[in-house]
């Protein structure tokens, strides 16, 4: 006997991707998702609530990348696909990595300046935003010099160096004290002394 499982069709979004910028894959079905796992083709895979993800792929010598997708229906139907996918130019993924960087560079530093004094001088001691600008000039500086793959692969290394958090997450509970910046965590040590509170 030969047995078959259901299963559905579906695609993916996109099929160019950047390199050093954030790629925002979303899995294109009509069924409710409840879940995907998406292997990238670099070594990572994320698992999601969900059919979309985001990730980064490092400055390789790669022209493409095999990405594989599970995904759970609702009613508990699985299925699976594997895609190619292209590497975009450097040139828009720099430019793309600089207007993001730029823009979560001027959102990072509002958040800053809405927390209180004691908060906010704590949180700069974690991230320098003087520095971090200073950077994201230097490679807007250099992206407008750029015209060669030499040059946008340097400008997209140096926004990479910046390690620029996403964003800044505040416990909620007592102090207000900063448990995390986005990308990176903070110094448990360094918290633990300063709220009186021991963190798991």
């Amino acid at each position: 006997d030969i047995s078959v499982s259901p299963s559905f069709g579906f695609d993916i979004s996109p099929k160019t991707v950047l390199i050093g910028a954030k790629n925002n894959f979303q899995a294109i079905t009509s069924s409710k998702i409840i879940s995907s796992i998406w292997t990238f083709g670099d070594g990572s895979s994320i698992t999601s609530i969900g059919k979309g993800v985001a990730h980064r792929y490092a400055l390789s010598s790669q022209t493409t990348y095999k990405i594989d997708v599970d995904l759970t229906r609702e009613d508990g139907v699985q299925a699976r696909n594997s895609f190619n996918v292209n590497v975009g130019s450097l040139k828009t993924s720099a430019e793309s990595l600089v207007a993001e960087y730029t823009s979560t560079l001027g959102n990072l530093s509002k958040q800053i300046e809405s927390f209180s004094p004691f908060v906010a001088s704590n949180v700069k001691t974690q991230i320098n935003i003087t520095d971090m600008n200073r950077l994201l000039s230097e490679a807007r500086r250099d992206l407008g010099n750029a015209s060669g793959d030499d040059k946008y692969t340097n400008v997209i290394s140096k926004a990479l160096s910046m390690n620029l958090p996403a964003s800044i997450v505040i416990s909620e509970e007592g102090k207000k004290i900063p448990l995390s910046f986005g990308l990176e965590n903070a110094n448990i040590g360094y918290l633990e002394q300063i709220s009186g509170i021991t963190l798991a």
